[in-house]
């Protein structure tokens, strides 16, 4: 698990531990294959003239390391407050000759607050809707003009930037193997913009991923109360 998840986790759990005695609790980890849409890419870079361009980015989703999601919710009445950070990462394929490498591989990282709601649809089907906002942060990977970005600066000298903010828009589905314990399914779409930094100057990177996310999640309810919908 990367230092990211590690604080974000903490800062989360720290937050609600008030709150933790008459709470139902869901933890989810799953993984996912993303597809990019063209976006716009915009290079700056001083003494320089701009770069403009649509930007083809592919993501690797299985290499590692892998596009992945976790999330923390916590349930009352079927709707949730949710911590959810996402790993993704993004590759520049139709690369002009100016550019030499341009990547956002060691995490294009998504930390979102959702609000969750169960609804119903044909009186039947139970899904969950999960809409949030959160910011990018961006561990930057570039060569520009020969002009090597260094990997050691930012936040804690980890090498990640908060670079701008980030949507998300879901539709999930669980089947429940055998409670607490569930298959998670869902779609998401994650629109975002960022401004990252390069040598000398900055790019602005607009994308918006969707993906088909799947995997495991359990309920955590406190004594006496039911587990999340």
């Amino acid at each position: 698990m990367s230092k990211c998840n590690i604080v974000f986790i903490t800062i989360f759990l720290g937050l609600s531990w008030t709150q933790a005695q008459d709470t139902a609790w869901s933890i989810e980890f799953s993984g996912g294959i993303p597809y990019n849409f063209p976006s716009p890419l915009v290079i700056e870079q001083q003494g320089e003239p701009t770069l403009r361009l649509t930007a083809r980015y592919r993501s690797e989703p299985f290499r590692s390391s892998i596009y992945y999601v976790w999330r923390i919710g916590r349930w009352k009445d079927g709707r949730a407050w949710e911590f959810e950070f996402v790993h993704h990462k993004l590759y520049l394929d139709n690369k002009p000759p100016e550019i030499t490498n341009f990547s956002i591989s060691h995490g294009y990282n998504m930390a979102l607050i959702n609000r969750t709601f169960k609804k119903r649809m044909f009186q039947k089907f139970d899904y969950h809707l999960r809409l949030g906002a959160g910011a990018v942060l961006s561990h930057v990977e570039n060569t520009v003009r020969g002009q090597v970005f260094p990997e050691d600066g930012g936040l804690f000298g980890w090498g990640y930037y908060i670079t701008g903010p980030v949507l998300n828009v879901a539709m999930a589905k669980r089947f429940y193997l055998a409670r607490p314990l569930y298959i998670n399914t869902e779609v998401k779409f994650n629109p975002s913009v960022s401004w990252v930094p390069i040598q000398n100057g900055q790019a602005v990177v607009w994308n918006f991923p969707v993906a088909f996310a799947f995997g495991l999640g359990i309920d955590l309810a406190a004594k006496g109360n039911n587990p999340s919908p």
